[in-house]
């Protein structure tokens, strides 16, 4: 399990947790209710926080990620 801080000073950290990496965000103003899919991972926007989760096989991975 490890929990590091976003690289470019936004709210949130990166984590990876069992092998699944993803990172968590916190918006300032603009609130999202819904849930999307792009070619490295699904996102789940829950107010002003939204959660990015790599997908099993992505066509590109995370750069130099938590871990």
């Amino acid at each position: 399990m490890s929990i590091l801080p976003l690289r470019d000073g936004s709210t949130g950290f990166r984590f990876q947790v069992f092998g699944v990496q993803g990172l968590f965000r916190r918006r300032a103003f603009k609130k999202l209710w819904n849930i999307g899919s792009g070619e490295t991972c699904n996102k789940i926007n829950f107010g002003k926080n939204v959660l990015y989760i790599q997908k099993s096989k992505p066509s590109r991975h995370f750069a130099r990620f938590a871990g």
